[in-house]
């Protein structure tokens, strides 16, 4: 392990990953050639960055915070050509700026991972990969699977656009500050979605008005959106129990309920 760190910002929600091992588990698993473009998110003090730039890689690197954008550009490496720093938050940025980017790769605080995800789903479609460090929680609500507590809105979201993994671990003496909590480090594969939603603003809110009401029967917690007698009719032609609660449905369920809705004109 390397010596602690000792410059952190609280407020930008640093922790910095300080652990040999699991930096070489994440170069190996993003698996990165001269050919790739990689977009950082949280730059950070370079333990990412600098093993990538050793390997011939161009990087986009993204950092909120001036005095370390100051450190990275000082640095022997920065001085390839092959590090772009970008002072300001990734939300940011906008598609133009990913321009010839094909991976992702960063170390994400919690409080802004819902977002950072939403933003990744919009750009989706000029990243083939995406590789972040979150924390373990946040890591099991994006790839719980239904009759889990941890299945809800946002799992829909991502796995409707995406294949997650969680491939390993990360223990909470490999940053510092040491965070109370566990990481992970999450692989992120966008694609075609599986089932095509003909409406697909509603389908996100169609899953969050369900699992809002988590614990009602299907048929009941969407009475918002749907009169219930047709509703009913649209489970009953998808095969779908009425009685399910909205954690015992697939995404496809989902997708397939709004379809049968959308071909009557019911929306």
């Amino acid at each position: 392990m390397t010596q602690k760190k000792q410059y952190t910002k609280k407020h930008f929600g640093q922790n910095f990953l300080v652990n040999p091992r699991i930096i070489e588990r994440i170069l190996s698993a993003i698996d990165p050639s001269q050919n790739d473009t990689i977009l950082e998110i949280g730059a950070g003090e370079g333990a990412i960055t600098y093993p990538l730039l050793e390997r011939g890689v161009n990087v986009l690197a993204v950092e909120k915070d001036p005095e370390l954008i100051d450190r990275l550009q000082v640095s022997g490496l920065a001085r390839t050509g092959r590090l772009k720093l970008i002072p300001q938050d990734v939300l940011k940025l906008k598609t133009a700026d990913l321009a010839g980017v094909n991976k992702v790769v960063g170390n994400i605080p919690y409080n802004i991972s819902t977002p950072i995800v939403e933003w990744l789903i919009t750009n989706r479609f000029c990243l083939s990969k995406v590789f972040l460090m979150t924390q373990l929680e946040f890591g099991e609500r994006l790839t719980a699977k239904p009759f889990t507590k941890d299945y809800g809105a946002l799992s829909c979201l991502a796995q409707y656009y995406a294949d997650l993994e969680i491939l390993f671990r990360i223990p909470n003496t490999s940053f510092f500050p040491v965070p109370k909590v566990t990481s992970c480090f999450l692989k992120i594969s966008f694609r075609v979605p599986k089932l095509q939603a003909l409406d697909e603003k509603l389908l996100f809110k169609v899953t969050q008005m369900a699992f809002s009401n988590r614990r009602k029967k299907i048929s009941n917690a969407l009475e918002t959106f749907f009169k219930h007698e047709t509703l009913l009719k649209a489970l009953e032609d998808c095969q779908l129990d009425p009685q399910l609660r909205p954690d015992q449905m697939t995404v496809e369920d989902y997708v397939r309920l709004i379809n049968r809705l959308a071909a009557d004109k019911k929306i």
